[in-house]
């Protein structure tokens, strides 16, 4: 009966006892781009001179959850996909802005509601922000930072074993191009040895040319020998006459 009593007169007191509060978020929820944390990091927690009516309070936990979602969203999306080191440092960083937009509003409401538990809607929305911080402490920041570090090492490591090959490749493209080239030349080689040897054009050219030559001297030496042979004869001819003449 006294709890009754004090639940009709609380609403006509609360004014005049506690210092008046109004929760107004500004702007939604808006995901996937630069611009949409911009406009959701204006969503804020205004204290003015008013009362805190029960759907304000519901209202704040709300919009404290759809930033608890979205950060969560993220979260999980880099867990599950396989990211490249560009995309997942990208993700992270937007999962790190979600994060801190959750983060400011939660402890403004902390903040905003300290002393007031005993207020049936703002216990009741505290208990909801409890559940809901006990759920955005599961997830680590940290472990996100390590999955960085590690994809970085992997694609580090890749890289390096991509240039090993490539290296290995080339060395091996040019080992064989100089066992076909050694394959060429002892087949040249071969081919020399069973060819029997023809003497060269040059050669049959000089031998062709010093021919001519040589009959030249023949029909020379043909020409010379009637000559001799007169002047031989000349010569018994005078010894003869002066024989006689004697």
């Amino acid at each position: 009966m006294k709890r009754k009593q004090r639940s009709k007169i609380v609403p006509l007191i609360l004014p005049v006892l506690y210092i008046p509060m109004f929760f107004s978020l500004s702007a939604h929820l808006v995901s996937g781009t630069e611009a949409s944390f911009h406009d959701y990091e204006k969503r804020s927690i205004t204290i003015e001179t008013a009362s805190v009516f029960p759907e304000a309070a519901q209202e704040t936990v709300e919009d404290i959850r759809e930033a608890y979602e979205q950060a969560a969203s993220l979260y999980d999306d880099i867990q599950a996909a396989d990211h490249s080191l560009a995309e997942l440092k990208e993700s992270v960083q937007e999962f790190e802005r979600a994060a801190d937009v959750y983060e400011s509003l939660y402890e403004k409401a902390l903040h905003a509601w300290a002393g007031q538990d005993d207020i049936d809607y703002v216990s009741e929305a505290l208990m909801d922000l409890d559940t809901l911080h006990m759920e955005y402490a599961k997830m680590d920041s940290r472990s996100l930072q390590a999955l960085v570090e590690e994809k970085g090492k992997a694609e580090e490591e890749e890289k390096r074993q991509k240039e090993v090959e490539k290296k290995k490749a080339e060395q091996e493209k040019a080992k064989e191009q100089q066992e076909v080239q050694g394959r060429k030349e002892t087949e040249v080689e071969k081919e020399k040895e069973k060819s029997p040897s023809q003497p060269s054009v040059e050669t049959e050219q000089t031998e062709a040319e010093a021919e001519p030559s040589h009959t030249e001297n023949m029909e020379t030496e043909e020409t010379d020998s009637p000559a001799d042979t007169e002047t031989t004869e000349g010569e018994l001819q005078e010894e003869k006459e002066k024989e006689d003449a004697s």
